[in-house]
């Protein structure tokens, strides 16, 4: 359960990854993934829904191996309660990289 709240706390923005590969993951204890917006204009409404879209796909990578433990209805509700946590954690980031 404390991976599950660490977790989605290292879903960050960063600047080294690529545009070809915007999203750079590091599995761990607690896994993290970085999301690169320094080829998206965060302040239009284009950009923001580009970087949403990464943000979705990094927090579905650090919450994944929640889905593969144990019986299926306790992994999925882990899922859930992660990807919402990484999700509302990256979209805050967004938000206030976009309001700068």
């Amino acid at each position: 359960m404390t991976r599950t709240l660490i977790a989605p706390a290292f879903l960050m923005f960063a600047s080294a990854a690529s545009a070809n590969n915007p999203i750079a993951y590091s599995p761990g204890d607690p896994p993290t993934a970085h999301v690169a917006i320094q080829d998206v204009n965060v302040r239009t409404a284009e950009g923001r829904v580009t970087v949403e879209r990464r943000i979705e796909r990094a927090a579905r990578l650090v919450c994944a191996d929640l889905q593969n433990n144990g019986s299926i209805a306790q992994p999925l509700k882990l899922y859930d309660q992660c990807y919402d946590v990484a999700l509302a954690g990256g979209v805050t980031q967004l938000e206030q990289l976009a309001s700068e």
